[in-house]
């Protein structure tokens, strides 16, 4: 039987996957709900998806040109937004790039899997308990850590100083 939701925003991503991965299409579909937000579904498939948009008019469902417009201009404002992002991904200086080099330069091996993977499941829409992405409550707890690692080597770098007068 058909599970029935009720939700206030919904995603649907189509991602073609590389030649090397073990299938070549993973859908992602994302549900929002107040402010809860969840990837509900992940399927992989090697058969491109089908889409189909239509319109219920109360007694007949047609394929419809307009629902597909209406779909579509939800999914890109303009060309110009594309191209902007395009531009950023080939970019080797885009904050990811710039991220993965400063952490490649500065943590061991075992510490560079554990952030790239951190990052690619962030990527891949796992919340890791932040589930309002919107939410400043990541960046409140990150320069809390941040601070108190900071301190802790102020203190370290003092205690040295005594130990070695």
């Amino acid at each position: 039987m058909t599970k029935v939701l009720t939700v206030d925003d919904l995603e649907i991503e189509f991602e073609k996957q590389n030649s090397e991965h073990s299938c070549n299409w993973c859908i992602y579909i994302r549900l929002r709900k107040k402010d809860k937000e969840q990837t509900v579904l992940m399927i992989r498939t090697n058969n491109k998806p089908y889409t189909r948009f239509t319109f219920n008019s109360g007694n007949i469902v047609n394929r419809s040109n307009k629902t597909l417009k209406d779909i579509l201009s939800n999914t890109m404002n303009n060309v110009q937004e594309l191209r902007e992002i395009k531009k950023n991904i080939n970019d080797e200086k885009n904050n990811l790039n710039i991220l993965l080099t400063n952490m490649s330069k500065k943590f061991d091996d075992a510490e560079y899997n554990q952030a790239t993977s951190t990052l690619y499941a962030i990527l891949n829409s796992v919340t890791y308990g932040y589930d309002n992405p919107l939410s400043p409550q990541f960046l409140n707890t990150a320069r809390d850590i941040y601070s108190k690692c900071s301190l802790a080597r102020a203190l370290n770098k003092t205690t040295n100083k005594i130990n070695n007068s």
